[in-house]
């Protein structure tokens, strides 16, 4: 697949949260200097605000936020493998309220969704022409936390599978948890490991990395603005550390967004909405600690998501509708001065 192309999401509503202005999925193609051109608007679904691509390319998946169980779907499509352009296959329910993330298995043999409103996780098998078919697992999350407006019930935000492609991690801000479940490819069935509760009360968990070693698993903890940091084996997290995402002093609104490893595992990076930065952390393989670096400014509003290309950041700014291009310069962001404009980017996909 040609590797200049980036697909992103958007919110093409106006919600309680966000004022979406987009049409709906671009796809773009990425020139040298990091700008974006759009080749392609997929209309027809309404906010699209997570993508992922199948690990041999050839299919991108793309959740539709809705707001009842009627209007939350997951929709695929075939991607053109020299144009970058997409074909729509199918779509199904997600059986949940307000699907917000979702993930394929390394085998593309499955797709998993995570209902942020439902509090559930989804699981779907995969045709061979990517056509997504009917569930085979539904997982309810039940309980709550102590934040009373924003954890008054589960909420799955973010399922990645472990890098020995046998564990599902779910990090449910609702619950301050992330829960691993060990899957059974044979079935399309999870099944639970360990419920996780290693969280500052309070602090959300809203989406994870894995350092390249496998081993180490960054939580990003959207509520209380941190990064939990756990050592994973056979299947368990045991935490080691949690470093605050804020600049010093920093007092107003905040909500981390997306975090990122970078290839050699010497850098780990957080979006803060609010503050409207990078933080980026320098992580010591020999005692597993995280230590702050610095705050980069991402020249724009809500800092949704970002993406990482080789000595490259680019950054989806959601209230200022522009994708930011950052050179990475031993390892911290520096601007580069190009900057894109598309519509209300929630998730940058590649």
């Amino acid at each position: 697949m040609n590797t200049n192309f980036l697909f992103v999401g958007t919110y093409t509503q106006t919600l309680d949260h966000v004022d979406g202005q987009a049409d709906g999925i671009y796809c773009c193609e990425l020139s040298a200097d990091g700008s974006l051109s759009i080749g392609q608007t997929i209309t027809g679904i309404e906010n699209p605000s997570y993508l992922t691509l199948s690990s041999n390319k050839k299919f991108l998946y793309a959740v539709q936020e809705g707001t009842n169980l009627t209007d939350s779907l997951v929709f695929a499509y075939a991607v053109n493998e020299q144009t970058g352009q997409l074909t729509f296959l199918n779509s199904e329910r997600t059986e949940g309220v307000t699907p917000c993330h979702l993930y394929v298995d390394a085998a593309n043999r499955y797709l998993f969704v995570a209902n942020y409103a439902g509090g559930n996780i989804i699981v779907y098998p995969l045709a061979e022409n990517g056509r997504i078919q009917p569930p085979t697992d539904n997982i309810q999350h039940q309980g709550q936390g102590t934040h009373r407006k924003r954890q008054e019930a589960a909420h799955a935000h973010m399922v990645l599978f472990s890098p020995d492609n046998q564990y599902l991690l779910v990090a449910d801000l609702g619950i301050d948890a992330v829960l691993i479940y060990k899957f059974d490819p044979d079935n399309g069935k999870l099944h639970l490991q360990q419920q996780v509760t290693a969280v500052n009360p309070g602090a959300g968990p809203r989406h994870m990395a894995f350092h390249p070693n496998g081993r180490i698993l960054f939580v990003c903890n959207e509520l209380d603005n941190t990064i939990t940091s756990f050592t994973f084996e056979n299947g368990s997290l045991t935490p080691i550390q949690t470093v605050s995402t804020l600049p010093k002093g920093w007092t107003d609104h905040a909500g981390c967004g997306a975090i990122r490893v970078g290839e050699n595992g010497r850098f780990v990076y957080v979006s803060n909405r609010g503050p409207d930065n990078i933080a980026t952390f320098q992580y010591d393989e020999e005692s597993n600690q995280l230590a702050l670096s610095t705050h980069t400014p991402t020249q724009g509003k809500t800092p949704r998501d970002f993406i990482l290309l080789n000595n490259t950041m680019l950054v989806a700014n959601q209230d200022s509708n522009t994708v930011v291009h950052f050179h990475l310069e031993s390892g911290v962001p520096k601007l580069s001065g190009t900057v894109s404009q598309i519509p209300t980017p929630v998730c940058l996909a590649r």
